[in-house]
């Protein structure tokens, strides 16, 4: 395949406007609400879990004892934000449905759209069950909708992965965010174990989700790594997005465990994927976070969160059960450093939110809406003609 790529200069000719794009004439952000901006609760509900998975874990061993009642605030946290911003998409798409057809076409923002059914799904982990009660038929009913909604929603995108019309869309061309359409296939094979799904149905649908994710993150991940367009994916040294590449394996390491049936030893498969992630992990933060910089769409930055803590809560289950002085250290130090994540993103968005106040002409940006320079990828389509593919160079 053939590939160039170039950029297309702004089409203003004004050159204040070439200089900041953030002077442009956009709505309010509550009007055309990104779906990004869902990071947001994932990255609550992210923590709320690995706090959750603490106290029972008990790994501070007395040293702290309110490991509840953080995982009571960051739950709470995340359904008020959840129902802020899913108010203010719904109103969206009532009056405003062209931004999220927009959204829906982009090779990129598409995969967010997972990002509703995930934070159901993630509500039923975190259940605060010390203060909240077992509501098992509850769950059961949570479990049935994001499963409906996960296979509806990937259907769709795994098929662009292989005959969409834009080359932007294929799986060779896979970028981090491809991985939204693959986590949830884990994270219903761990809530589906927690509730018994297989025993009380009679078919092992945690182990197809489980095998279902698998078999996909390893297609997306060897073409990430393969792939030749990163630069066209708003993907770059340090991004967030490139923390999504944990996701799904540090939910699966869990999910394998629990399949694996025995409480008093932690599956070899798991321990050999909990292995990558730390790999991963340690690889991304050698590379360095772009948090200092502005963020080009609301919620964006909380893509740091979710991976993190979906790690921490790995370790902390890994912990739990080797139930070493080694490991118990290591989960300490991942759930601080989670902690840390979302105290530093939150103040990020929230120093934003207070310029974007404060400051006159100043808005939330989003690329699908600006008219600031392109990124354009020059390609071969499967029918050998060649193809411009536009691209926003975030996303």
């Amino acid at each position: 395949m053939e590939v160039e790529l170039w950029t297309r200069p702004s089409s203003s000719s004004s050159s204040f406007e070439e200089e900041d794009n953030d002077q442009q004439v956009l709505d309010s952000v509550y009007t055309r609400m990104p779906n990004t901006a869902f990071l947001i609760s994932m990255g609550l509900l992210g923590n709320s879990i690995a706090w959750k998975a603490a106290s029972y874990a008990d790994i501070f061993q007395g040293g702290f004892e309110h490991g509840e009642i953080v995982n009571v605030f960051f739950w709470i946290s995340s359904i008020v934000s959840f129902v802020v911003i899913g108010t203010c998409y719904l109103w969206k798409c009532w009056f405003r449905p062209d931004l999220v057809r927009q959204e829906w076409q982009s090779p990129i923002r598409a995969h967010y759209m997972n990002t509703p059914h995930l934070i159901l799904l993630m509500l039923a982990i975190g259940w605060p069950n010390q203060f909240f009660g077992t509501p098992v038929m509850g769950w059961r009913i949570m479990w049935t909708i994001g499963f409906i909604m996960q296979l509806c929603i990937t259907q769709l995108m795994y098929e662009r992965w292989f005959f969409a019309n834009g080359a932007g869309q294929w799986l060779a061309h896979a970028n981090p965010q491809f991985l939204l359409s693959t986590v949830g296939w884990f994270l219903l094979s761990v809530l589906g174990s927690i509730i018994g799904i297989a025993e009380d149905w009679g078919i092992a649908l945690p182990s197809f989700c489980l095998g279902a994710g698998s078999v996909l993150y390893l297609m997306v991940i060897v073409n990430i790594f393969n792939g030749t367009n990163c630069t066209t994916c708003g993907v770059s040294r340090g991004s967030p997005d490139l923390f999504l590449l944990i996701a799904p394996p540090s939910v699966g390491v869990i999910a394998i465990d629990l399949l694996d049936g025995e409480s008093q030893s932690f599956a070899i498969l798991s321990e050999v994927v909990l292995g990558w992630c730390i790999f991963v992990y340690l690889l991304l933060c050698r590379l360095g976070l772009t948090i200092l910089k502005r963020p080009p769409i609301l919620g964006v930055y909380w893509a740091y969160i979710f991976p993190t803590s979906a790690l921490a809560t790995a370790l902390i289950h890994y912990a739990s059960v080797i139930d070493t002085r080694t490991a118990r250290v290591i989960a300490i130090i991942s759930i601080l450093l989670a902690f840390v994540f979302v105290i530093v993103v939150s103040f990020r968005m929230l120093y934003e939110c207070y310029t974007v106040i404060t400051i006159k002409g100043k808005v939330w940006g989003d690329p699908l809406l600006e008219r600031g320079n392109k990124v354009l990828l020059k390609v071969h389509n499967r029918e050998g003609q060649v193809e411009i593919v536009s691209m926003a160079a975030t996303v």
